[in-house]
């Protein structure tokens, strides 16, 4: 049974009051007898099945020398390859006369040790013998496969993108109850439009959009997508299940019983998925790395105590994935899951002091990690404040600036196109008290050139209530606490700072975007494309819950200006809100008033709805995108060729704006054209009925040799009528 007391950290407790270890001691053993006695658990292993082998191929020996054996293999087979000093417990397996059968288990002091130990002694020549390992979990993999084989579901890459060819509109999902409604979004035609809808064929009635919907199953925790929106998992209490394709078909099922997350490796060839501690679920595997297409288990690990979701972290082709252990990040090659071997061809980690976090870079397989004050430290020891950088899987390090003050807290965003990492390190002036203060640094490494790292800096002296980052453009936005309005509960005010990264002979620094003081909205969200932002508030129990502002950064004369496009005071009870992966809309929704509202980045409303549904909103994402389609040539390539490509989509715009006029037109051109077929048709019948009419006429009714016309003379009789002045007549008598 798992002691309470040894998996939480009583550390710093305990090192400002001592005294409280008996209290503590006794209270954990008062809450692990409650839990125990109020279900019964099931047996399960107090340790991983990772931590044992299987060595088979030994010479079987007698019962007399089987003691002579057991100290000659220690000796001779795990002395010298440093395997002696891991293994915790050796059992050689007996018969019933105590002869040796041939086969041992191996039981080491963790995974990595054992990881060790398969790799030495698989196919090991002993005298004239060849051992063979195994590791005891693909035992354990054999007898829980199921007694039916049910094939994975999969489909081609040009099914599972297919949706992705519809550049002009994003795709939002949107959650109902147990249901999934998928709509494209656009800001031309103002309206959503159901994934799911066909067109109507003539004499069938036009289907219902709200009867379009993906069904999920009625104990559906959420849905995510993957980090490209190619599949859309639905998490469940015994696992997760993959959607894809155009119209979102049910794919393979992945069991993993109280998963609460999951991550697809960027090829989205693999995921990791995560159930928590061993104290949330210690009868379970908590990290499972899985093989997409045939839904296998690569390898599992057990999460400690301090082990949190982002223990674990894909590198940025999905070629290895990292996990932090103590003070060091073992880092793993796929699909193998081996630890990544050192110059000495030994798998070993990456020893990173007190190290808490670790990221990866976007374009390149260099690992950053962070070292400070935090639940992973060092005890009793000097806490040093550290960034630390490693190509892999060279394991070169390059050499970051040292960072003289104490931080609690250290964040990474490498930018998108890789050229350099953006570090924002909380600061601690007083470590006796731990009492945190709000100062933060800001430093911009240049990784372009990695062996003289050119770094710049930037101090914020302020409270600094929250922050965002965008690494797509190289934003920075800060919210600082100004006070609360004087004789109001719930009203604090704040200021917003912007900064912007840019390259400045060959280098990078942080220049000033803006500053917006005195507002009543508490975050901030970039856009990753045009330079928008949006100023907002979705804090239910503040009383400015609901204020938007959206706007733009722009260059003026060379200088950076940000500036407020719309402002919203009226937004109710709003506690969501997010951009597109595009960056040109943004939706707020409210699961209190059961409404949701789409804006452009600009800030203009294009559709807004109230679920009637009893249900109401339980979640609203958008589906992401592939980043980045083009190189750089084809992208500079469009570049230059821009005012081509502008007219080609204005005139595409203008068809879809203008909708019923270009229908009109097409109808109209239709109906010429049919009408121009149909004569030229008969025409053409008429050309080649010429010999049967001359056979029946009995000549030729085109040649004008062969017809004979008649002369009329036509006699007419003109009158012609005038006014004439009576004087003018004269008198026939005289």
């Amino acid at each position: 049974m798992v002691d309470l007391y040894k998996e939480i950290d009583f550390s710093q407790e305990l090192k400002d009051t001592p005294e409280l270890e008996p209290f503590l001691k006794a209270k954990a053993k008062e809450e692990q007898e409650e839990l125990s006695s109020d279900y019964i658990q099931k047996p399960f292993l107090d340790r991983s099945y990772h931590e044992f082998i299987i060595v088979t191929g030994l010479p079987n020996t007698e019962a007399a020398k089987t003691e002579q054996f057991k100290t000659f293999f220690q000796n001779k087979i795990l002395q010298p390859t440093a395997l002696l000093e891991k293994i915790k417990v050796i059992e050689f397996q007996l018969d019933n006369d105590g002869n040796f059968q041939g086969i041992c288990i191996l039981a080491f002091d963790n995974a990595t040790n054992a990881q060790e130990g398969l790799n030495k002694l698989n196919g090991l020549k002993f005298m004239k013998y060849q051992l063979s390992a195994y590791s005891l979990y693909s035992f354990q993999q054999a007898l829980d496969c199921p007694d039916e084989f049910t094939a994975p579901v999969n489909l081609t890459k040009r099914e599972l993108l297919e949706w992705n060819f519809e550049n002009r509109k994003s795709l939002m999902s949107l959650q109902i109850g147990n249901k999934v409604y998928n709509y494209w979004v656009s800001h031309l035609e103002n309206e959503l439009q159901n994934i799911l809808m066909k067109p109507v064929e003539e004499g069938q009635a036009p289907v219902n959009p709200e009867n379009l919907y993906t069904p999920l199953e009625s104990s559906t925790n959420e849905i995510v997508w993957s980090k490209n929106g190619t599949y859309m998992v639905e998490i469940l209490p015994t696992g997760f299940r993959l959607y894809g394709g155009k119209d979102l078909k049910k794919l393979s099922f992945f069991p993993h019983p109280e998963v609460k997350n999951i991550e697809f490796s960027p090829c989205e060839n693999y995921i990791l998925s995560y159930n928590g501690t061993i104290v949330d679920a210690p009868n379970e595997d908590n990290f499972i790395v899985w093989q997409l297409n045939e839904v296998k288990v690569l390898r599992v690990f057990k999460a400690k105590q301090q082990d949190v979701w982002t223990t674990m972290k894909w590198s940025y082709d999905g070629k290895y994935i990292g996990k932090i252990d103590d003070h060091k990040v073992s880092v793993y090659e796929l699909p193998e899951m081996k630890m990544l071997e050192d110059s000495s061809k030994n798998p070993t980690s990456i020893n990173i002091r007190n190290v808490q976090k670790f990221f990866w870079s976007s374009k390149q397989n260099i690992l950053i990690g962070c070292s400070y004050y935090g639940p992973h430290r060092e005890h009793d020891k000097q806490v040093s404040t550290r960034i630390s950088m490693f190509e892999i899987p060279s394991r070169r390090e390059f050499k970051w600036r040292t960072i003289s003050n104490e931080s609690s807290d250290i964040d990474i965003f490498p930018s998108v196109n890789g050229q350099y990492v953006i570090a924002i390190i909380k600061k601690i002036k007083n470590k006796k008290s731990n009492q945190q203060s709000s100062s933060h640094t800001i430093q911009v490494a240049n990784i372009r050139n990695k062996g003289q790292m050119d770094i710049c800096e930037q101090e914020i002296n302020e409270k600094v209530h929250t922050y965002s980052v965008d690494p797509y453009q190289g934003r920075i936005g800060l919210i600082y606490k100004a006070g609360e309005l004087r004789g109001e509960q719930k009203s604090m005010i704040y200021h917003t700072q912007i900064y912007h990264i840019e390259e400045e002979s060959k280098s990078y620094t942080i220049k000033d975007a803006g500053r917006f003081s005195n507002k009543n909205t508490n975050e901030i969200q970039f856009s990753n494309s045009s330079g928008f932002f949006v100023l907002i508030n979705k804090d239910i129990n503040s009383s400015y819950c609901g204020y938007m502002e959206t706007g733009f950064t722009r260059k003026d004369k060379g200088k950076l200006i940000s500036e407020i496009t719309r402002s919203y005071n009226n937004l109710s009870y709003i506690d969501s809100a997010a951009y597109d992966q595009s960056g040109r809309y943004i939706f707020t929704s409210s699961q209190k008033t059961k409404s949701f509202q789409i804006w452009t980045a600009f800030g203009d409303q294009i559709f807004k709805d109230t679920i009637t549904d009893p249900a109401g909103i339980k979640n609203i994402i958008w589906r992401p995108r592939l980043t980045h389609l083009l190189d750089e040539k084809q992208e500079s390539l469009i570049q230059t060729t821009y005012k081509d490509y502008k007219k080609t989509y204005e005139e595409e715009d203008d068809k879809i704006i203008n909708k019923k006029e270009h229908e009109r037109r097409e109808k109209r051109d239709k109906l010429k054209q049919e009408f121009l077929e149909y004569l030229n048709a008969k025409r053409k019948e008429w050309k080649d009925t010429k010999q049967e009419r001359v056979a029946l006429l009995g000549f030729d009714e085109e040649d004008e040799t062969d017809i004979v016309y008649d002369e009329f003379i036509e006699n007419e009789r003109v009158v012609q009528t005038e006014i004439i002045d009576e004087e003018e007549i004269e008198d026939p008598n005289n």
